[in-house]
């Protein structure tokens, strides 16, 4: 039996800015691909950080236009040794020994399983892809090169949202915010680009650490650094500038709210008190779903058609609630 993983869809829309609509859908653009591609290898496209993407699946489905496009991504870099870990290993020092890739081989890092109706995607990601914006990545560099109209490529993924929790926010405005996370998370994590929310978690409970280990005997620092992992930081933001100066930062905040819930981090929990009391989070805003499944015995990746099929329950749920393509 297969290690169990929590993972999460994302529902999201090929937009295009006024002027360039194109004259087909995004599934007839992708299926003049996928008919023109003859191997994996006419689909790869490389990337600086997640090596080479290519299709490696695509449901046999995909000519038919009455049913969505599925298809599986994954990604590798040529050549790139794994390091192993040892299991048993008598020494007090595990010597670590890469592993090279089979010929022709790379090790999967990432996976991506997306499914196409019209405009709308649904997007499953695992290991180093994250979200649903490497694979607008790897889409819009993949249009590129099959060079498909000017304007067909000049198109975004937006994740679909719950208008009536955004208009809740927009009507009532935003009383305070509350964010919470792991502290080891948002001071140590490798550098990427952090979403707004993640910057003010960081910077807030950067200097809160440093408070705290500012106030400990010298000797208790180095068992404090060790705990910090497991400290959950939760702070609230909320404005006291007086008559004159709060509407305005409460005005700030709303905005900056509305920000926060389309661009949601990996990292952090927030939730948004509107000024009449309801709870607002991005899980509200967002139409995304999360499953659990297992991975496959013995391997660490999941199993295309398991995923799919998640993907087309999801597809279907939407419809019953008159959610898709609207």
């Amino acid at each position: 039996m297969g290690r169990r993983a929590t993972k999460r869809i994302h529902y999201v829309r090929a937009v295009y800015n006024e002027g360039y609509a194109p004259e087909r859908s995004f599934s007839d653009m992708v299926r003049e691909i996928l008919t023109r591609s003859a191997s994996v290898a006419a689909t790869e496209i490389y990337t600086e950080s997640l090596g080479t993407i290519a299709i490696r699946e695509k449901h046999s489905n995909w000519k038919d236009p009455k049913f969505p496009i599925l298809l599986a991504l994954g990604a590798g870099t040529a050549n790139e040794k794994m390091s192993t870990m040892g299991i048993g290993v008598q020494t007090d020092v595990d010597q670590d020994g890469a592993e090279r890739p089979p010929q022709q081989r790379a090790f999967k890092t990432a996976d991506a399983f997306v499914l196409i109706d019209g405009f709308d995607l649904l997007v499953c990601t695992d290991g180093a892809m994250r979200g649903y914006k490497s694979v607008w990545y790897y889409l819009a560099n993949l249009f590129d090169k099959y060079s498909l109209d000017p304007k067909e490529q000049a198109f975004d993924l937006q994740p679909r949202s719950n208008q009536v929790s955004v208009e809740t926010v927009s009507n009532e405005g935003v009383k305070f915010i509350e964010l919470s996370g792991v502290l080891y998370q948002s001071t140590n994590a490798p550098a990427k680009k952090n979403t707004f929310a993640e910057n003010i978690f960081g910077r807030l409970t950067d200097d809160l650490q440093g408070w705290l280990e500012g106030s400990l005997p010298k000797k208790d620092r180095n068992i404090a650094s060790d705990q910090w992992a497991e400290m959950n930081i939760t702070t609230t933001i909320k404005p006291t500038g007086g008559k004159k100066a709060e509407p305005v930062l409460l005005e700030s905040m709303k905005r900056a709210s509305l920000e926060m819930l389309e661009d949601v981090p990996g990292t952090l929990d927030i939730t948004l008190i509107t000024k009449e009391g309801n709870k607002v989070t991005p899980m509200d805003v967002t139409l995304s779903k999360t499953f659990q499944i297992t991975r496959r015995q013995a391997r660490n990746d999941l199993a295309t058609f398991d995923v799919w099929a998640e993907l087309e329950n999801y597809r279907a749920e939407l419809i019953e609630r008159k959610a898709w393509r609207k």
